[in-house]
């Protein structure tokens, strides 16, 4: 498991606390970029999260580093269903 994203100033360790979309943390922190073990991490849980939404039927069609949420302990959701459409046939 990839080590933990630094929780900035003020925050709590609250395990369900989001640190930001993807493409923030990497602004916020391009002088210290991701570990090859954290990409690997966030790819596998967004490639798991789309498994999970395709057997719901659903698609997301926004996939963008805008719209993949990390949190401080590891958690990587996937955010903005607003183009999401429904009704895949399989």
């Amino acid at each position: 498991r990839p080590r933990k994203l630094v929780v900035p100033a003020g925050r709590t360790n609250h395990p369900l606390l989001f640190l930001g979309s993807l493409a923030e943390i990497l602004e916020q922190h391009s002088k210290n970029p991701m570990t090859e073990s954290q990409v690997k991490w966030v790819t596998l849980n967004v490639l798991r999260g789309l498994c999970h939404i395709h057997e719901k039927l659903r698609i997301h069609r926004d996939i963008k580093s805008d719209n993949i949420l990390l949190g401080n302990n590891g958690i990587v959701k996937i955010g903005e269903f607003f183009y999401g459409a429904s009704g895949i046939k399989k």
